[in-house]
């Protein structure tokens, strides 16, 4: 199993725990590690191009993706956007149509997304956000979306992924914790968990 933790920090935008997100992840994942049953492969600094150049040039395909950033929902455009880093270290706002063409049909069979408004849908056109988008593309996509609330402690992200192989399994299993963690947009503490629940003819997520 290949893992492709994919992050993006623009400037001048909300600090993000990377290096606590990537521990618990592989941390979740240390029996398939230690067994040399999974690799874990982290991508800093992401941009539109460098992820479509390391999705391109893998030598064997990613199974999950776990993108670790910023989102946004725009009712005005109604389009649901992840904000990578452009050349300058500033914001590239990609759209969920571009993000779509990029990461689907790329052998990926799971993607989630650590990022605010990415589980919201279009008025018009649902397929329009960005999980929506790459689940209309044929990748099973997971966000977790913010909720406010009172906390006062912070606990990473903890999920587990079972019957994800390359043998034709049809169902995935995916266990998220409640956790709080510090609102990437304005800094405030936050309740998430993955509220999008999908299913596609290839895999069905189940949130347990």
């Amino acid at each position: 199993m290949r893992i492709l933790v994919v992050v993006a920090q623009p400037l001048g935008l909300g600090a993000l725990s990377v290096e606590e997100e990537t521990d618990v992840i592989r941390s979740g994942f240390r029996r398939l590690l230690d067994a040399k049953l999974a690799d874990v492969e982290l991508l800093l600094d992401a941009t539109p191009e460098l992820l479509h150049r390391t999705l391109e040039g893998a030598a064997a395909p990613f199974d999950i993706l776990h993108f670790i950033g910023h989102g946004e929902y725009r009712e005005q455009d109604d389009c649901g956007y992840l904000l990578f880093e452009n050349a300058e270290g500033g914001v590239h706002e990609l759209d969920s149509t571009t993000l779509r063409q990029i990461v689907c049909r790329r052998g990926i069979r799971l993607v989630c997304l650590n990022a605010c408004e990415t589980g919201q849908g279009g008025r018009e056109d649902f397929s329009r956000g960005v999980a929506q988008a790459l689940i209309t593309g044929g990748v099973p996509a997971g966000a977790i979306k913010p909720f406010q609330a009172s906390a006062s402690t912070s606990m990473p992200l903890s999920f587990k992924v079972g019957t994800l192989g390359r043998s034709g399994e049809r169902f995935a299993v995916v266990t998220a914790s409640i956790f709080t963690v510090p609102c990437c947009a304005c800094g405030s503490t936050e309740i998430a968990g993955i509220t999008t629940i999908c299913t596609s003819p290839r895999i069905t997520a189940v949130i347990a």
